[in-house]
Order: C-alpha cells, then structure tokens, then sequence
C-alpha cells in the first residue's frame, strides 16, 4: 500500500478531477490512500472498490465516495467499464464560522463522516459530469461552475447523512468550547478526566458534556481519541519511535487500545500505515 500526494489541476479550484478512462486491466489502482476525499463515478460497466477486505460494486451513473486516509484499491469488473473522480478536501467546501474554530471543525467533519458510501442520487453523478464539462470547455465563468456543483454535492451528501453539515452550528456554544479544544490540543498525551475538562471550560461536566455532544456531534473522550489519532499520524511518518512509543506518548493507556482505535479512524492499523508512509520517502 501506498500514500498519495494529490495535486489540485482546476485553476483556482482545490480539487483534482480525472477525465473518462477505460482501461485494458481489471486492476485500475493498487492499495492506497490520500488525504483527500474522493468520488469515483463508473459509466458503462461495474467499478470495483476494496476497501476493508471488503469489495463495493459501482454500476453504470453510481458514484462511490471514499472519505479521506481510507485504504482502498479499485478494479474494472467488466470489460469496457469507464470511472471518473474528484478528490477533493470535504473543509474547502463546507463553511466554518471563522478561522479559529476551522481546524476543530475540519476534525469532526471528518470524524463524522462514512468511510465509503454508494451513491445512486443522479444529482451527484450529473454534477460530477457538469464539472467535468467545465473543465474541459474553461468558458468564462466555469470556476463559480464548478464551485457550485461542488457545493451541491456536499448539499446532497450532507442531505444523505455522509458527512455532518455544520452551518446549523451554534457559534457561540462552540466558542465556550474553544477553551477545551485548545487544552486537549497542548495535552492530549495526558491522562484528562471529564472533570477537568469540563473545569478548564467553566461548566459542570453534565452541562459540558450536553453542549459537546450537541455541538461536535461526539463525546468529548471520542474526540480526544481521534486528536491523539491524527498526533500518531504525524510520528509515525516523521520519526523513528516504536508504535509502543507513539501510543504512549500519545496518551493511549495500551498498545491494542491504540490500535483498535487507530483502525478505527485510519481504516488500517499502524504498522500498515508506517509502511505506506514510508513508500514515498
């Protein structure tokens, strides 16, 4: 398995779209993963994707999306199958109330949103084509085009309930909250109780856990896991400590808790995702 590096080629646009392809081998793409998000639509045929051991059929004006950081292969289950994607990150199309709440909320949308999800809403299929189109004609105006049919396939994987929309979110509730994001930030190696959480936010831990349940759409000790998740990620890939070491310095109280959690989140265990970090240094 492999990471990749996905490079945006719309100008003016963070997303990297491919154009129709049809390919001689059943195999389209190795085990892999991205930070990116992804929607891979399939015309005349059926697309394969893997994902868990598990395989995800795709029929003729189907779209699969596979969130971000989601191992995954495809493959072409009938001669003359053609696929098309859109990697894209879910944040550069979803508003955040202001930039100081932007990267907790880029945590939980991601937390809250399905690892891979078929899609037979024709909506998104045609919105996928439109920015296709776009892409290829570059008219006067295609950028605000393809803005909006991005925003219209978040409106309906939203609508779907793929991922969470925060734009109902209570910007004040979440600002009481700031307080707590931030110390979890700088002690997440830590062991923090709910008490104390709750303190460093100024309320009664019944009441915390209400407004951040309410707010994040998560407990608060989910999403302490998920930040010691993505601290993991980063030591994994760019130092050479033991996955015994990275648990514990990430606060995880043992090795199979680590573990269970980080496929949890990652879609795959540490070790496997050391080894397709490594493949690209």
């Amino acid at each position: 398995m492999h990471s990749q590096h996905i490079v945006p080629n719309i100008s003016q646009v963070p997303i990297k779209v491919s154009h129709w392809r049809t390919y001689s081998t059943k195999r389209l793409s190795r085990l892999h993963y991205h930070s990116e998000a992804e929607l891979l639509a399939c015309r005349g045929g059926v697309i394969g994707v893997v994902v868990n051991n598990v395989k995800h059929y795709v029929y003729d004006g189907e779209v699969i999306f596979i969130n971000s950081r989601v191992p995954h292969e495809t493959f072409s289950e009938i001669k003359g199958s053609k696929n098309m994607y859109i990697q894209f990150r879910i944040e550069d199309f979803l508003p955040s109330h202001s930039e100081e709440i932007a990267k907790y909320l880029a945590y939980l949308r991601r937390n809250t949103t399905k690892t891979v999800h078929i899609i037979k809403n024709p909506a998104v299929f045609n919105a996928m084509c439109a920015i296709l189109d776009e892409c290829k004609q570059n008219n006067l105006g295609s950028t605000n085009m393809i803005y909006a049919n991005m925003h219209i396939i978040c409106g309906m994987l939203s609508r779907d309930n793929v991922f969470l929309d925060y734009t109902k979110t209570d910007v004040q509730s979440l600002q009481k909250l700031l307080p707590s994001f931030n110390y979890i930030e700088n002690n997440y190696s830590n062991d923090i109780s709910l008490e104390e959480i709750s303190a460093i936010a100024g309320f009664n831990k019944h009441y915390f856990c209400r407004l951040f349940k309410k707010e994040c759409g998560i407990g608060f000790s989910e999403y302490l896991n998920l930040v010691r998740v993505f601290k993991a990620q980063k030591m994994l890939k760019n130092t050479n400590k033991t996955i015994i070491e990275i648990a514990f310095d990430t606060g995880f109280s043992s090795i199979s808790h680590f573990n269970r959690v980080f496929k949890k989140h990652i879609g795959c265990t540490p070790t496997i995702y050391r080894r397709a970090a490594n493949f690209n240094t």
